[in-house]
C-alpha cells in the first residue's frame, strides 16, 4: 500500500528501470474513475511507454466495514448484509455465513434444503459468471457479449424473483436451512433455463474463443504459475487457470456438492486466456450440477430445528465455500452471546488482488493494435519474430525496387510495340538494362532547389510519398503466411496510408514556392480525394460480401450470420471458403465493384489518362514541376511503386490473392501438383526465350558483351526454374507466384490505359468521379446488401 506519511507510492521511490530509448518511467493512475475499475479500485501504474513496469493497487474505496457491524448485530440480524459484500454473487455469500453459524451451533440443514441451496447457489455462479464475460468483454472493446449475457442473466434473475422476491440481494437462506419452499414450477423453470442457456453458452464460445482480437489480447496476457498462486493464497478460476486442480466443493464438500458427479476444469498457462476458457468450462459443469439436483430434490422439510434466539456455544470455527471468484471463507469466534465476538470474512477477490502486480508486470497497458498484430502466429511478424518482420519489410523494398524497374522497362516496351516501333534496345541486352541507366542517371544529374522554397518541406515532401507507397505493402498478403503482419483492420490501414499521399502532393507544391507547382498540386489533390470516395465505396461492398458466407457466385449462409473482415488475409480466405472470387460474387455486382475500384486507382496514382493536372502544358508539369534529379526520382519511384501496390490490393480483395485458378473446379492431388509446377515452367520458358535471344543475336564483336549478358541472363532464370521444382520450395512459392502473375496482369491495365485513351480535361474528370463513379459505387453497395439479404 502507499505510504500514508509520504503519499508516495512505491513504485516512484524504486530503482529506476531500463527503458526503451533511455526515457523516463511514467507513474500514472488506473481508477477508480476508470471505466474497467468500476470505481472501487485504483492502480497506480510504472510504464515504459505502454508497457508496464510495476503495479500496485490501492483499495478501500467501497469499504464499509461489514466485520465491525458483524459484532454488533444479531446472528440472524446480521445475515442479510453478507449479500451486500458481492451483490453479484448474493446467494453465495449467503450460503457461507449459514454454513459457518450452523457448524458453530452443531446444526445440520435438511437434505431438501441442502439440494435447494446448491440449485441457486449454481445458478448464482453462471449469473455472476455470465456478468464477468460481458463486463471483460466490453472493457477490452467487444460490446456484443455484454448483451448476450445479460439476456441470458435476466432469466435467473426471474427464478430469483419467484422464489425470494428479490433479484440480487436475493436472502435467500436462512440459518439451518432455507425460509422458502421451492414454488409450483421451480423445477420446469429451472429445467427450461437449462435448455434455454446451454446453446446460448455455445454461442458466447462462437463469439469470442476463436476470435482473433479477443485470442491476442487475452493470450499470454497476465501469466501467473500455479506456484505463484499457492504462495499467494489465490483460489478459484484464477488459481484453476494457473493449472492446479483445486475446488472446495470437491476437496471440502459442504451442502449436497458430495451427492453430485462434475469435473474441475484447469488450464495450463495461467494467462488471461486460460482464466476465460475455466470460467467457461465451469459454466458448463454449474448447468450438469443443476440438472443432476433438480431431478432429484428430495422430499422433507426445509428447516432444521433452530432456536429463535442463536446463542452458540463458546468456541470458534472456520467455514469455507467455492464462491463464484474463489474461495470464501468466513471465521467466526464466539463468546457465548447472541452477538459474534469476533467476525472476518476471507474475500475471493481481496486475495486475489495480491497477485496483480505480478500478473501485470511486463504486459500491455492498453492494447495496441500494430503491436498485436505483429505477433499474429500466422504472419513473420509475431511474437520473437520481429526479425523477420524486418527481414520482410527489406525484402519487399528490394522487391518492389526490381519490379519498378522490370515495369519500367516493360512499359516502354510495350507502348513501341503499339506504337510499331522496337523501343530501348542500346543499353543491354534488348534494352533490359535501360531502366538502371535511367536511375543512374538521375542519380547523377544535377539536383537542383529553387531559391525561396522550403527546403525541409521541399525534402520531406517527396520523401513522404515514397513511404506511403512502400507502407502499403505491410499488410498486402502475398499468401497465407508471406506478409509482415496480419492487421484485424488492414483495409482501414491501407485506406488510411494511401491518403497520405494528398498530403505529400500538397507540401510539394507548396515548398516550391511557385504558383504553377501550387495550382498542380491543388488540382491534383482534389481529383485524388474526390476518387477516393468511389474507391472508399467500392472496397466496403467487397467487406460486406466476406460477411455472406455460401458456396458459389450467389450463394449466401443458410440460417447463419457472416462474421465478416477487414483483415486482408481473411479476405482472401473468405473468396476461398465462400468458392468464387469477389470480382464474380453477385455478379455483377462485384465486377462493377472492380471497375469503380481500377479507375479509381489510376486516378489516386496520377495515371493517364488522369494525369492532366499535371500536364496541361509543357510549361507547368504538375506539383513536382521545381523538383530534378534524386529528388524527382522518389516521386519516379513512389509512382510504380504505388501502382504495384493498388494493384496488389485489387488483386487481393477481388481476384482472390495468392489463391491458384480454378480451386474448385480442377481439385484433387493431381492438378494441386501441375499448378505447384506453373512457376518452376514460367521461369524454364523465360531462360529459353533468353537462350533463343542469345542465339539470334549477331556474331558481331560489337554485340559481344551483350551476348555474354543475355546467356548470364539466360542461366540464372534456369536455376531458378530448377530450384522452384524441388518440393519444398515449390510449395512454398506457388502461393507468391499466383499472387505475383495476378498483379502483373493488373498492372498490364495501366500500360493499355496509357497507350489507349486520350488525356481529359480537367472538368470532365472531376465530373467522372463525382456524378458517375459516386452513385455507381453506392448504388453497388446498397445492391450488394440487399442481395445478401434476400438470397
Amino acid at each position: 500500500m502507499s505510504d500514508p506519511s509520504t503519499n508516495i507510492s512505491h513504485l516512484e521511490l524504486g530503482d529506476r528501470n531500463e527503458t526503451f530509448l533511455d526515457s523516463n518511467e511514467l507513474v500514472i493512475n488506473m481508477g477508480p474513475q476508470h471505466p474497467a475499475t468500476h470505481g472501487v479500485l485504483r492502480v497506480i501504474l510504472k510504464l515504459d511507454g505502454e508497457k508496464v513496469l510495476g503495479t500496485e493497487c490501492v483499495i478501500g474505496y467501497l469499504h464499509r466495514g461489514v466485520e465491525k457491524i458483524a459484532e454488533n448485530r444479531t446472528y440472524a440480524m446480521f445475515n442479510p448484509y453478507v449479500d451486500r459484500m458481492d451483490y453479484v454473487a448474493a446467494v453465495s455469500n449467503g450460503l457461507g455465513y449459514c454454513e459457518a453459524v450452523e457448524k458453530l451451533l452443531n446444526v445440520q440443514a435438511p437434505p431438501r434444503a441442502n439440494y435447494i441451496r446448491v440449485i441457486l447457489t449454481e445458478l448464482n455462479r453462471l449469473a455472476s459468471h455470465m456478468l464477468w464475460l460481458g463486463t471483460h468483454a466490453l472493457d477490452i472493446g467487444a460490446i456484443t457479449p455484454l448483451f448476450y449475457t445479460f439476456r441470458d442473466r435476466e432469466e435467473i434473475l426471474k427464478i430469483f424473483e419467484k422464489y425470494c422476491g428479490a433479484r440480487l440481494t436475493t436472502h435467500a437462506f436462512r440459518i439451518g436451512g432455507c425460509l422458502y419452499e421451492t414454488y409450483d414450477g421451480f423445477e420446469k423453470d429451472v429445467t427450461n433455463f437449462l435448455d434455454f442457456v446451454t446453446p446460448k453458452i455455445d454461442e458466447y464460445e462462437e463469439l469470442l474463443t476463436t476470435n482473433r482480437i479477443w485470442v491476442e489480447r487475452t493470450k499470454n496476457v497476465g501469466k501467473i504459475s500455479g506456484k505463484e498462486c499457492i504462495a499467494l493464497g489465490v483460489t478459484g478460476p484464477v488459481l484453476r487457470a494457473s493449472g492446479v486442480r483445486w475446488d472446495v466443493r470437491k476437496a471440502q464438500p459442504y451442502a449436497a456438492y458430495s451427492d453430485f458427479d462434475f469435473e474441475i476444469p484447469i488450464g495450463q498457462n495461467g494467462d488471461t486466456y486460460d482464466r476465460y476458457l475455466v470460467r467457461m468450462a465451469e459454466m458448463r459443469q454449474s448447468l450438469h450440477i443443476i440438472r443432476q439436483a433438480v431431478g432429484k430434490i428430495p422430499e422433507g422439510p426445509i428447516m432444521a430445528k433452530v432456536p429463535k434466539v442463536i446463542k452458540p456455544p463458546v468456541g470458534e470455527i472456520y467455514h469455507s465455500i467455492e464462491a463464484p471468484k474463489g474461495e470464501l471463507g468466513y471465521f467466526i469466534v464466539s463468546d457465548g452471546s447472541t452477538q459474534p465476538y469476533r467476525l472476518r470474512v476471507r474475500p475471493p477477490s481481496f486475495v486475489n488482488l495480491h497477485a496483480r502486480h505480478r500478473s501485470r508486470r511486463g504486459g500491455p497497458l492498453m492494447l495496441d493494435y500494430v503491436t498485436s498484430y505483429l505477433r499474429s502466429n500466422t504472419t513473420p511478424g509475431q511474437a520473437g519474430n520481429l526479425l523477420w518482420a524486418f527481414i520482410y519489410i527489406i525484402l519487399i523494398f528490394l522487391g518492389l525496387s526490381v519490379a519498378v524497374i522490370a515495369m519500367n522497362w516493360l512499359e516502354r516496351k510495350i507502348l513501341a510495340h503499339m506504337q510499331v516501333r522496337l523501343g530501348p534496345m542500346r543499353v543491354g541486352p534488348h534494352g533490359l538494362l535501360q531502366p538502371i541507366a535511367d536511375a543512374i542517371k538521375l542519380l547523377i544529374k544535377e539536383d537542383i532547389m529553387p531559391a525561396e522554397a522550403d527546403k525541409s518541406v521541399f525534402w520531406i515532401a517527396p520523401v513522404l510519398i515514397v513511404i506511403t507507397a512502400f507502407t502499403t505493402f505491410i499488410v498486402v498478403p502475398f499468401g497465407p503466411t508471406h506478409a509482415v503482419t496480419d492487421m484485424n483492420i488492414g483495409v482501414l490501414f491501407m485506406l488510411g496510408v494511401s491518403s497520405l499521399s494528398v498530403l505529400g502532393v500538397v507540401m510539394a507544391g507548396w515548398a516550391s514556392n511557385s504558383h504553377y507547382p501550387l495550382i498542380g498540386a491543388l488540382r491534383s489533390s482534389a481529383q485524388m480525394v474526390s476518387y477516393e470516395i468511389a474507391m472508399g465505396l467500392a472496397v466496403v461492398a467487397a467487406v460486406l460480401m466476406t460477411s455472406l458466407h455460401g458456396n458459389g457466385l450467389y450463394g449466401v449462409a443458410h440460417g447463419a450470420v457472416g462474421d465478416g473482415t477487414l483483415s486482408m488475409i481473411d479476405i482472401v480466405k473468405a473468396q476461398q471458403d465462400q468458392h468464387a472470387w469477389f470480382i464474380f460474387k453477385f455478379f455483377p455486382l462485384g465486377l462493377i465493384a472492380f471497375f469503380i475500384f481500377a479507375v479509381a486507382m489510376i486516378a489516386e496514382t496520377n495515371r493517364a489518362p488522369f494525369d492532366l493536372p499535371e500536364a496541361e502544358s509543357e510549361l507547368t508539369a504538375g506539383f513536382h514541376t521545381e523538383y530534378s534529379g534524386f529528388r524527382w526520382s522518389l516521386f519516379f519511384l513512389a509512382e510504380y511503386s504505388a501502382m504495384i501496390a493498388v494493384s496488389s490490393i485489387a488483386v487481393t480483395l477481388w481476384l482472390g490473392g495468392w489463391l491458384r485458378p480454378f480451386p474448385t473446379w480442377l481439385t484433387g492431388e493431381t492438378w494441386d501438383l501441375v499448378f505447384s509446377l506453373f512457376p518452376a515452367a514460367t521461369f524454364l520458358l523465360l531462360a529459353l526465350i533468353a537462350l533463343v535471344g542469345t542465339l539470334r543475336m549477331p556474331k558481331h564483336p560489337y554485340f559481344r558483351v551483350q551476348t555474354l549478358g543475355l546467356a548470364g541472363f539466360a542461366a540464372v532464370l534456369a536455376l531458378i526454374g530448377i530450384l522452384l521444382l524441388l518440393p519444398p520450395v515449390r510449395d512454398r512459392i506457388q502461393d507468391i507466384y499466383w499472387f505475383s502473375l495476378k498483379v502483373a496482369g493488373f498492372m498490364y491495365l495501366y500500360i493499355w490505359y496509357r497507350g489507349t485513351f486520350p488525356r481529359y480535361r480537367f472538368d470532365q474528370l472531376m465530373r467522372v468521379g463525382w456524378k458517375v463513379l459516386l452513385p455507381v459505387g453506392l448504388g453497388v453497395l446498397i445492391l450488394t446488401a440487399i442481395v445478401g439479404v434476400l438470397l
